[in-house]
């Protein structure tokens, strides 16, 4: 196999644009143009496929900069998860949500530290060097403190996880958010929270008429998820996950 490119993202998020792979790398492709078209959508897009490794909280399993798409080799390689993340990604590319990210940022970073050097201004009549270095060095500390960077790059992904929900249960796909959310409850990684990310699923059904069910099982750990139809009870979708080496992160889909 051969390695084209090599990338980092966010000092975790380690990404190959395997060149040797077709398959694969054409089913990406298809997906992602199939999500794209289905949010009005044609723009070209680069894929690049991350390497596997032992999953964190920190682990990225995809994300976005403008017109590329990054994804983890385990959503890529089952095709409703795929669906799932490449639905997640074209919101977040069609919202420009990395350069919105970017811009509201340094709003908000360099916010506090005009509004303090006005006030040096306005008190000593001009800004020194000093004071300009210390509105600076308070304007990080606030954000720092208050998590906002991190706040506001959630916010936008959060925005392409209820975009993805809502486009797939508007075609009455319920299969891809199903095998979605059992890898989500079981397999550790980011963007957002687990918490975050299923709570965003579930109420997106739950607005719709639909109820989002999870069991889980020991020995082997599994989970299960089912959505049905509030009113009717119907299945519409469901997905089992059984952890195979739960060190490694390894995994397969019994249903």
């Amino acid at each position: 196999m051969r390695l084209c490119t090599i990338i980092l993202i966010n000092s975790f998020f380690f990404m190959i644009a395997d060149a040797g792979e077709p398959p694969i790398r054409q089913r990406i492709e298809n997906s992602v143009k199939t999500a794209l078209k289905s949010f009005d959508s044609n723009k070209p897009v680069e894929i690049y496929l991350a390497t596997r490794a032992t999953p964190t909280p920190d682990t990225f399993k995809w994300d976005t900069k403008p017109s590329q798409f990054f994804i983890g080799a385990d959503l890529a390689d089952h095709p409703n998860l795929l669906e799932f993340t490449t639905h997640c990604a074209a919101a977040h590319l069609v919202n420009n949500s990395y350069t919105k990210n970017r811009v509201a940022s340094l709003v908000t970073f360099f916010a506090p530290t005009i509004l303090l050097g006005t006030a040096t201004v306005a008190t000593f009549g001009e800004t020194t060097t000093g004071a300009l270095a210390g509105c600076v060095a308070i304007s990080w500390l606030i954000c720092s403190k208050l998590g906002l960077h991190q706040k506001i790059q959630d916010h936008f992904y959060k925005q392409a996880y209820q975009a993805a929900c809502k486009k797939l249960i508007d075609q009455n796909n319920m299969k891809p958010i199903a095998s979605y959310t059992a890898y989500s409850l079981l397999i550790k990684h980011g963007p957002l929270t687990q918490e975050t990310r299923n709570k965003i699923i579930k109420q997106a059904l739950e607005s719709k008429g639909y109820i989002l069910e999870a069991e889980y099982k020991k020995d082997p750990e599994t989970c299960k998820v089912t959505i049905k139809n509030e009113k009717t009870n119907a299945l519409m979708g469901e997905s089992t996950i059984e952890l195979t080496s739960a060190g490694l992160g390894s995994f397969k889909f019994n249903q």
